[in-house]
C-alpha cells in the first residue's frame, strides 16, 4: 500500500479506486462463493481509499489534479474560506466578550442603587419627617447619581451604535463654551468624592455655534477622565480663541499615559485601567469632533499627567 501514497494528491486515482470497489461490490451481490473470492480485493481497495483520504482529506472536493509546482485552485478557495470562517468566529467571540463586559458594567450601578432604595424604604417607615429630611435627601441624591451614571453608560452605547450605522446629525445654536464647561464640571464633581476645584485660565466668555448636547458630551467625557485619573489633584481648564476656532485644553496631574497607549487611546473599547465604562468615551469624543470639523490630541508621559487639547471650529 505504500506505493499508493505517491498518488494521494491525484483525485483520478482515488476516484478510480472508489468506483472500482463500488462496482465489485455491486457485481458480487448475494453470491456467497464469489464474495468469498473477491472480498479481500474489495477490502484492500477500501483500505487504499482510506489511506489516500487520510493523507489528503480534500480529495473528494478536487476537480482537477494540479500539475507539479502548480497551486490547486479548489484547495486555495477552500483555504480562503477556512480563513474567513476563522476570522468570523474570532470576531463573534470578540463581540460576545464585549457584550458580556457591557452587560456586567450596566449592572454595576444597579446593585448599590437597589440596596440604597431598600434602606430608604425601611427608614421612611419610622422616620420623623423633620429630623430625617437631610438624611433622606442625601440618600435620594445617591440614587439620582447612580441613575445618572447608568443613563450616561446607556447613552454612550447607543451613541456608538448610531455613529457606526447613520450619519451624525448636528443642531448648532449659540453656546457660551465657558458657561457650558463650568456647568459640566459641577455635575462631574458632584459624582466624585474629594474632587478639588478646577483652575480656569484663558477667556472669560467664548460664544460659538455648536450642538449643545454634543458639546456637553465632549466636555463631560474629557472632564470625567481628568477627575478619574487625575489623582485627586486640581484639574486645569483653559479656554482660548483663535481666528476661526475655540481651543479647550484640559490638564490633569495623574499617573500619565504610556507612549504605547497614546497611539490607541481614541480607539473604541480601549480602557487603560480597570473600572466602570465600556472604553467608548474618548472614541465618541473623537467621532463628534470629526463630525464638527474639529480635532483632538493628547500629550502625556508616565508620572506627569495628561493634557487633552480639543479644537472646535466656531
Amino acid at each position: 500500500m505504500g506505493l499508493l501514497h505517491s498518488y494521494t494528491a491525484m483525485r483520478p486515482v482515488w476516484t478510480f479506486v472508489r468506483r472500482s470497489r463500488e462496482r465489485l461490490q455491486a457485481l458480487v451481490g448475494g453470491s456467497a462463493g464469489l464474495s468469498l473470492a473477491v472480498r479481500p480485493v474489495i477490502d484492500a481497495m477500501g483500505r487504499a481509499e482510506r489511506e489516500m483520504l487520510d493523507a489528503d482529506p480534500d480529495l473528494p472536493l478536487r476537480r482537477v489534479s494540479p500539475r507539479p509546482g502548480q497551486a490547486d485552485p479548489a484547495l486555495a478557495r477552500l483555504e480562503q474560506q477556512a480563513r474567513r470562517v476563522e476570522e468570523l468566529e474570532a470576531e463573534l467571540r470578540r463581540r460576545e466578550e464585549q457584550l458580556a463586559i457591557m452587560v456586567h458594567d450596566l449592572r454595576v450601578p444597579l446593585a448599590p442603587l437597589v440596596m440604597v432604595l431598600g434602606r430608604l424604604r425601611e427608614d421612611l417607615r419610622t422616620a420623623d419627617e423633620t429630623i430625617h429630611a437631610p438624611y433622606v435627601r442625601a440618600r435620594v441624591d445617591v440614587i439620582g447619581g447612580r441613575l445618572s451614571s447608568f443613563k450616561d453608560r446607556l447613552d454612550s452605547v447607543l451613541d456608538a451604535t448610531r455613529m457606526q450605522t447613520t450619519r451624525l446629525a448636528l443642531e448648532p445654536e449659540p453656546v457660551d463654551l465657558l458657561v457650558l464647561v463650568r456647568g459640566v464640571v459641577e455635575e462631574v464633581r458632584a459624582g466624585h468624592d474629594r474632587a478639588p476645584e478646577p483652575r480656569f485660565t484663558g477667556e472669560a466668555t467664548l460664544v460659538g455655534a455648536w450642538d449643545r448636547r454634543r458639546m456637553e458630551q465632549i466636555v463631560r467625557n474629557l472632564i470625567t477622565n481628568a477627575y478619574r485619573f487625575g489623582g485627586h489633584e486640581p484639574v486645569v481648564i483653559a479656554v482660548e480663541r483663535t481666528e476661526a476656532a475655540a481651543i479647550l485644553t484640559i490638564t490633569d496631574r495623574g499617573a500619565g499615559i504610556r507612549d504605547a497607549d497614546l497611539a490607541r487611546i481614541f480607539e473604541k473599547h480601549v480602557r487603560l485601567q480597570s473600572g466602570p465604562g465600556f472604553g467608548l468615551g474618548l472614541w465618541i469624543v473623537k467621532q463628534l469632533l470629526d463630525a464638527m470639523g474639529g480635532s483632538i490630541t493628547v500629550t502625556s508621559a508616565p508620572g506627569r499627567g495628561a493634557e487633552f487639547r480639543a479644537v472646535l471650529p466656531v
